[in-house]
Parts: structure tokens; sequence; C-alpha cells
């Protein structure tokens, strides 16, 4: 019975340059060839699955070194231009730059890619490539994430083209020829470098390779879902890393919250600068005042409990976000504010997005003693009592306005470590406010009377990652 290793690539794009080409050529190899696939499973065998016996794994990658056929999805070929500096680059002064193709292959991200082996396995041998399946987690370069699982010949579940292999006699002009391994299978070829290659044995193809012809899938347009523009409840989260030399401090995170909102703002506008909905904005559709109420975007930046530094940000909707700006959003791949001296240039990781629960569960709880993260800063001046009374009184009143049940409050008072250093922290947002309108803010503890699920974000810029609490274990039970 044949045996089908079936992929998908859930990030809806796939990248590989062909062997011996230049990644500046925009050319991509697709499909996958069964060399690419040989040393990805040899890889993922001797980095993940060690313990497999290399006797059969060896004896599975000769079997599949016989050419497979593919059911390829529909599919576009694309790519983008990147214009990078070069070291006598000056902005405005010498312009010195290197363009740099970004070539892909575009697909949905549901669409299935089959490649099929009309041998027989052995029992040792299914079960070895399933593991190795199971523990591929990318193809091509390493964006291009994929999952991937095998399965005996089946029915494919969406349209697409088959590809046979060719005679490669064949001078049909509208063939690919992809790299393949020859059997016996030379275990050494799997491993040769590129530099080796062409540096020691002067070849541009491994020894122990050959070329196999395919007709050439034709692209043709990625059948996808309709968009709805209608909120996902249970997207209501969207996480990333901070990555940057230098890790910012959390006295920062208002900056880092508000830059990352002008960021989103900029991706839902694209160059059209289409106005942004309520939701991202936090103001109502005719852009005048803000909100009422908390179920546009907050943006937060935090780090691990403890740590004085910020290693993430997150954009949480309580209303959920839609798909179109869900699109808008996880495209940000980098912040930078200039003339802000506690935001330098980061590199985003795009860590996930799904329901707070899942992708922000250090925010959530339940708890039922929550500390501030970072201050609470009352909305409204103290009127006739003292400020910390005027605390007690507007975190009573916040709980009120957002449906939490009422808490003993405790302010804080400021500590020897810098995570409660709270007079410290940034209370003003460096887009639309001055240091004159810095506000006065301390660190609360709330206890309430039964658990309580977050995340909790109170008082003044509470949208913009001030007044953020984080949930404290019970050790007592």
């Amino acid at each position: 019975m044949a045996t089908e290793l079936v992929i998908t690539f859930p990030f809806g794009r796939y990248a590989a340059t062909p062997w011996g080409r230049n990644a500046n050529e925009g050319a991509v190899e697709w499909p996958p060839s069964p060399w690419r696939l040989a040393r990805a499973l040899y890889a993922t065998w001797r980095n993940r699955v060690p313990e497999l016996e290399a006797e059969t794994v060896l004896g599975l990658l000769d079997v599949l070194a016989e050419a497979p056929s593919y059911h390829v999805p529909h599919h576009a070929v694309a790519h983008t231009r990147h214009y990078l500096p070069g070291p006598k680059h000056k902005e405005g002064v010498e312009t010195d730059t290197t363009k740099v193709l970004d070539a892909f292959v575009a697909l949905d991200p549901q669409s299935e890619l089959v490649i099929s082996w009309p041998a027989d396995l052995s029992t040792e041998q299914v079960d070895a490539l399933t593991l190795l399946a199971e523990n591929l987690s990318y193809l091509g370069r390493a964006e291009s994430v994929c999952d991937v699982h095998i399965r005996s010949a089946g029915d494919v579940t969406n349209a697409g083209e088959q590809l046979i292999p060719l005679s490669t006699e064949s001078d049909d002009p509208d063939c690919v020829d992809l790299l393949t391994p020859l059997r016996p299978l030379d275990e050494e070829s799997l491993t040769v470098t590129t530099a080796n290659l062409r540096g020691v044995l002067k070849r541009r193809e491994p020894p122990g390779t050959g070329r196999i012809r395919y007709h050439r899938p034709s692209a043709g347009p990625v059948a996808a879902a309709r968009r709805s523009v209608a909120p996902l409840r249970s997207v209501e989260v969207v996480r990333w890393s901070l990555a940057t030399s230098a890790r910012p401090s959390l006295h920062s995170a208002v900056a880092w919250a508000d830059t990352l909102r002008n960021a989103a703002l900029g991706a839902y506008g694209g160059a059209e600068r289409r106005p942004a909905p309520p939701v991202l904005s936090g103001k109502a559709g005719d852009g005048g005042k803000g909100l009422d109420q908390h179920g546009h975007v907050h943006w937060l930046a935090f780090g691990e409990r403890g740590d004085p530094l910020l290693s993430t940000v997150v954009a949480w909707a309580p209303d959920g976000f839609d798909e179109e700006i869900l699109d808008a959003i996880t495209s940000i791949s980098a912040l930078y504010r200039s003339g802000i001296s506690d935001v330098h240039h980061s590199r985003l990781g795009l860590e996930g997005w799904g329901s707070a629960s899942e992708i922000i569960p250090e925010l959530v709880g339940p708890a039922r003693m929550w500390e501030s993260y970072t201050p609470f800063a009352p909305s409204r001046h103290p009127r006739r009592v003292g400020f910390e009374e005027h605390v007690v009184a507007s975190v009573l009143a916040e709980l009120s306005w957002r449906g939490l049940p009422a808490a003993d409050v405790e302010v804080l008072p400021s500590g020897d470590d810098r995570s409660s250093q709270w007079h410290r922290f940034r209370t003003h947002r460096p887009s639309r406010e001055r240091m004159s309108d810095t506000r006065r803010a301390r660190g609360v503890r709330l206890r309430f009377g039964q658990p309580v699920a977050g995340p909790v974000a109170l008082g003044a810029l509470s949208h913009f990652g001030l007044g953020l609490f984080m949930p404290v274990r019970d050790l007592s039970r």
C-alpha cells in the first residue's frame, strides 16, 4: 500500500531556494524536492528523536529515495523586496543599499501538499516515519513552519494538481527538475555543507544525488475562506516577544505600549491611511471622544514577575479582533520610536493569538490576591482627602465600573527593588502628553473574597500598560 506524507503550512507560506540557485533570483523550490525532504527527516532524527535505530531510519530514507508523486495544492509564487543599508549608507547624505528578494509560495494554510511513494514500509519504518513527521517543525527556510503527518493512500481534501515523475529525456519546456538522492542512499552526502561542497569537493551539487523531472505546477489563485468582519470572540489577545540586545526597564512600560499602538494603527491604515475602527483606536467612529466602555484594545508591556525588565508586549481586546484587524496587527515585526529615550529599536517575535487564558495565562489567574505590576494612577484629582485614601476610593470605583467585585485595597509603599519603585515609572504617554502631565501613582494590593479571573488593568492609562495587576499564588491552599 502506498505511503503518503501530508504537509500543511499554517502560516500560508513556504520559502526554499533551489540547490545551486541564488536567493536573489527569486526562485522557489516547489514542490519540495526529495533531497530536501530526506535531509529534513535525517536532521529531525539526529536532533529530536536520536533514540530511533540507525538501521531503521537509514533503511526508511533509502526507500523514500524512490521518486515520489505529488499532489500540489493551488498556490501563488510571490516575493517581497527589501533594501538593506550598507556600511556607507547615511540617511540624507549617501545612499548605499542592497536589494534582497524574499521569494515564497503562498497557499491556503489549510490546503494539503501530499507526497506519495508506492513502496511498502515495514512496521518499524512506519513507526519511525510517524515519529519523524510529528517532530518535523519546518521545511525549507526556518520560517516555513509546517505540520506533517503520515497516512495510507487516501482522498485528498483540496483541489490541486497531480505531479508524477517524467523521463529525464523529456523535452517538455514546462518542467521542473528536482534534486533527489540516489539509491543506495549515501548517509555522508546528506550532511554535506555548501562550503565543503564548493570549497573542498569543487562541485555544484552533492555527491550521491541526481535530478528527477516533473511537470511544473501551475500557479493560480489561492483558495481561501471568505473573510468575515465579525469579531472573533476566541481571538482577544495577540502576543509578541521583544527581541532586543538590551531589554527595556519595566518603568518604560507606558512608552512601549504607546509605541505598539502607533505601530498597529500604521499597519492597519496602510498607504491609504484608512481610519482605524473604534476597537483599535479607542475612539468613537467620528474620531472624537474616547470610548466609555473598556472592550477596545489594551496595549500592555510586561516581563516575568519580579523581573525589572520587559520581555513581552500584548494587544488585548475584550471585545475581540475581527480578521481584518488581526491580519494587520500580526504583520508588525518591529518597534521603533525616534526622540523617545526609553524606546529603542526592537524586533518583535509573534508568539501567538487567541483567548486571554491561552495566550497570557500569567495575567489571568484566577486568584484571590492581585498586586500591581505597574502602579495605579487615579483618573481624577483628590478632593479634600489624602492621596492614599483617594487611591483606595478610586480603585473601588474602577472595580465597580469594570464589573469586578469589591476588594480590600492596600496601598503599597515604594520598595528598594526596581519593580516596586513606583515613582520611577513613566505615567504619561509620549505621543500625546508632556512631562507636566505626569500622574501620581502608587502600587496596590487587592484581596478579593473569591478567586477573580483577569486580566486586571485599572485607572488612568490602563489601556497603555499602567495600572496592570498580576495574580499572586495562594500558598496556603
